[in-house]
């Protein structure tokens, strides 16, 4: 077998017949047509369109076969067009070059074939025009020559079928561009009017019928005269028409302002731009046109923008999607003080802050400019507002804002007076806060030289107590313990009330033995003056725990007012005491403490001025009902601060009752805090051996008077130097220490001594912790920590009592601190 070996231009051949878009493509009549005919005018039960690709021979057209396509290398079409004429093999089977071929051994089993190449105009042989049959035979002259006739009809026909798509195509094209025009045309924002010679409208875009208020179907095809023109107006118009088609020169877009119909009946001034379009078909006259009141009105709003923006208090900057400036107002170049707006327009907005940035106009920025810009652009793309401070002293506060097409909108608002304000109102707290320092200060000061005399006054009174009295004499130091205890309890209020006012009450979190504390807390009630005469009640419901959690010294703080005040203003009655569990409206758990009494009542118009400072329930100048007025104050605020609440329950009705509601929070623990003042305890035994440092004389002689009533043997210096020096010389079984002393005060002392136990290994006499214990007439909570720090074990404020050292002594041994030799 001979393979049909490429052709001559083979490149160039197969670009020719790609042209055609013709390989692979459906069947078409014209070509079935041909071969049809062929096959029956030369008699073959085989004809076809054989179309030569690179590795193939596909079918185009077909009669007697069913494939639609061979290899190449085995076609006979491929040997064809290598040929100038009909190519003829009258016996394959005979033919060195096909003998072996498979189509000729086998389907469709040839014998006779004949091709006529398909010669294109260019001179390239894209296929071929062939015959075949399954008998040896030969073509006659005419057959031959008829076989090219139709191979030429064929080229013919596939040269008019390539005319025939690039026409479609070119008129496909054309319809899409006059769609697109039509497109643009109508979405164009202004009106499009057009007319051809007869004055009849041949063009009416969108625009236009939303201007005029003619649809399109309504204009196209009438006078434009009869249609838009008024009637005072049709003679001038008619005659510019035919100015304008008789002078060729015109200048395209020639502006006119026209008075125009609507189709509501009402007249509107339109601004025309005249071109004349001339053609074949005789031309037309198009006018392009903008509603000009809407033109006014636009730009009377853009001039009123304008003004508003000038007008604006505040800087106002408008960037656009690209952030490019668009628009700033003059307080932006007042305010800011940046550079020229008009310089600036079309800018970036990086551009124009790193520019004001290098001309200082930033306060925050100087000395860090590149870390303050990335700062600022991270709130530029965050969209995010600052307070910005310049160079100049002024604040400006920062609003960013999107609008719907992307850009933004950043105003600066002036906030320097708001900031002064603020600089001010800070001073004005700080010198607040001073002040009431300085006030606490005082307190505490006036706390301390008011508590030195009193630890002597009621000192002494308490250990004449123990001394043979006659009536009148007892009488007399009754009288003088109540003075002094009335005198104390006012020095307790104003300091409870200055440290509620700064907020420097600290609250205990400790378990508290309910049932001891009410018990303690009566029987302290029932030696108040005129309580003798009053009968007490107590009712606990059994639904109250016995141990809770909170602070029981503030508690009984608020419950000790309560019923001072029942006993004061009951009359010889009585006042009572109930305690009941409950719930709150969220479903805690509470405690309702209620205090009663027969006095006269509280008048409505006071039961809210009763909790104020200073305000006492009954204006008069009975000595009974005296007091500081401080007393409900700050109970209503202790009861606050540990969550709860105080309130009269009866105003204007006879008898006072008072109820406390408080969290009713469970013990953590079966310890139970101290919670209240024993009864008078007895001496502690066996005697200790006490060191007291103490610089006022009277209160050296009343605490020694008071530890040696109690059995003890006492030691007394004068500062906290002698006081170190004693302890290092001889054994003691505890050392109360005064805070303030000359030449070393207490907690300078405690220092030392515990600093000396360190370097000897042991602390003291037996080898254990000397108890050192502060003895001072500060009561502030920071006094406490600080003499704890310094290594006080226990805390003593003046004015000091028997029962105050016999606990103090119990507690010591509570904790281990026993120092008595073994």
């Amino acid at each position: 077998m001979l393979p049909s070996p490429p052709a001559s231009h083979e490149a160039a051949r197969l670009a020719a017949l790609q042209r055609y878009e013709i390989l692979d493509t459906a069947p078409e009549a014209a070509f079935d047509e041909v071969t049809a005919l062929v096959a029956e005018s030369l008699d073959v039960p085989v004809a076809l369109v054989s179309l030569i690709d690179v590795d193939r021979q596909w079918f185009k057209s077909r009669v007697g076969l069913e494939q639609t396509q061979t290899p190449r290398d085995i076609s006979f079409c491929g040997h064809t067009i290598l040929q100038d004429g009909v190519f003829e093999i009258p016996d394959a089977a005979q033919d060195d070059r096909f003998h072996d071929n498979p189509l000729v051994l086998g389907e469709p089993n040839i014998r006779f074939y004949a091709g006529a190449p398909l010669l294109t105009t260019d001179g390239h042989r894209i296929g071929t025009l062939c015959v075949i049959d399954r008998r040896s035979r030969r073509l006659e002259a005419g057959q031959r020559a008829l076989l090219q006739q139709f191979a030429r009809l064929l080229v013919a026909q596939l040269d008019q079928r390539l005319a025939n798509r690039r026409l479609a195509a070119e008129r496909q094209h054309l319809q899409q561009r006059q769609d697109y025009l039509q497109q643009v045309l109508n979405t164009s924002l202004e009106g499009l009017v057009a007319i051809d010679r007869a004055g009849r409208i041949t063009e009416f875009n969108a625009a236009a019928a939303a201007c005029l208020g003619y649809s399109a179907k309504q204009a196209i095809g009438a006078s434009a005269i009869d249609l838009l023109v008024p009637t005072r107006y049709r003679a001038v118009f008619a005659d510019q028409v035919a100015a304008f088609w008789a002078d060729t020169q015109a200048a395209p877009g020639t502006r006119r302002e026209i008075p125009v119909l609507r189709a509501n009946g009402t007249e509107v001034s339109i601004e025309a731009s005249i071109s004349l379009l001339p053609s074949e078909q005789g031309g037309r006259i198009i006018f392009f046109f903008r509603d000009i009141d809407e033109h006014k009105k636009a730009e009377r709003l853009h001039h009123q923008l304008r003004d508003l923006v000038e007008a604006f208090p505040e800087s106002f900057i408008y960037y656009d999607a690209n952030e490019r400036l668009v628009t700033a107002n003059a307080q932006v170049l007042q305010k800011l003080g940046v550079v020229s707006r008009v310089r600036n327009i079309g800018r970036s907005f990086e551009e124009i802050l790193a520019a004001t940035v290098r001309e200082g106009v930033y306060a925050d920025a100087v000395g860090r400019e590149a870390a303050w810009i990335e700062e600022r652009m991270e709130i530029h793309r965050s969209y995010g507002s600052m307070e910005i401070r310049l160079t100049n002293g002024n604040w400006m506060k920062l609003v960013q804002r999107r609008t719907a097409d992307g850009g933004r909108i950043c105003v600066y608002i002036d906030i320097t007076e708001i900031k002064q304000r603020e600089a001010a109102l800070l001073a004005a707290r700080q010198e607040a806060a001073d002040a009431s320092r300085a006030k606490t200060d005082f307190l505490a000061t006036m706390s301390h030289e008011i508590r030195t005399p009193l630890n002597a006054l009621i000192g002494l009174t308490e250990v004449l107590t123990v001394t043979p009295l006659d009536t009148q004499q007892r009488l007399y130091l009754e009288t003088m313990q109540t003075s002094g205890r009335q005198l104390l309890q006012i020095v307790n209020d104003v300091l409870d009330f200055s440290r509620l006012q700064a907020d420097q009450i600290q609250l205990a979190e400790d378990d508290i033995d309910l049932r001891s504390l009410l018990r303690s807390l009566m029987q302290t009630i029932a030696a108040l003056p005129g309580a003798a005469a009053l009968r007490l009640d107590k009712d606990v419901t059994p639904d109250v725990p016995a141990r809770v959690r909170g602070d029981g010294p503030r508690l009984t703080q608020i419950l000790t007012n309560l019923l001072g005040n029942a006993v004061k203003f009951a009359a010889g009655g009585r006042v009572a005491l109930s305690v009941h569990a409950g719930k709150s409206p969220s479903g805690e758990r509470t405690l309702r403490f209620e205090v009663s009494d027969s006095g006269p009542g509280i008048p409505v118009d006071l039961k809210d001025r009763i909790f104020e400072h200073f305000v006492q329930g009954d204006g008069s100048a009975d000595a009974r009902k005296s007091g500081t007025g401080l007393g409900l104050a700050i109970a209503r605020r202790l009861a606050v601060a540990m969550q709860g609440t105080l309130e009269l329950a009866n105003p204007g009705e006879p008898g006072a009752r008072f109820v406390l509601k408080m969290p009713c929070r469970a013990s953590s623990s079966s310890s139970t805090a101290a919670v209240a003042e024993p009864s008078m305890p007895k001496p502690a035994s066996p005697p200790r051996r006490i060191l007291v440092a103490e610089d006022t004389p009277a209160s050296q002689m009343v605490v020694r008077l008071l530890l040696e009533g109690l059995g003890h043997t006492v030691e007394v210096v004068s500062n906290g130097r002698q006081a170190v020096e004693a302890c290092g010389q001889r054994a003691f079984d505890a050392v109360l220490l005064d805070i303030q002393m000359p030449e070393m005060d207490g907690c300078a002392a405690a220092h030392a001594i515990r600093a000396r136990e360190a370097t000897d290994g042991n602390a003291g006499e037996g080898g254990s912790r000397l108890p050192l214990v502060a003895l001072s007439a500060f009561s502030q909570p920071s006094e406490q920590a600080a003499a704890l720090a310094a290594g006080m074990d226990a805390y003593l404020t003046k004015p000091v009592r028997r029962a105050d050292l016999v606990r103090l002594f119990e507690k010591l041994d509570r904790l281990g601190l026993d120092n008595r030799p073994t």
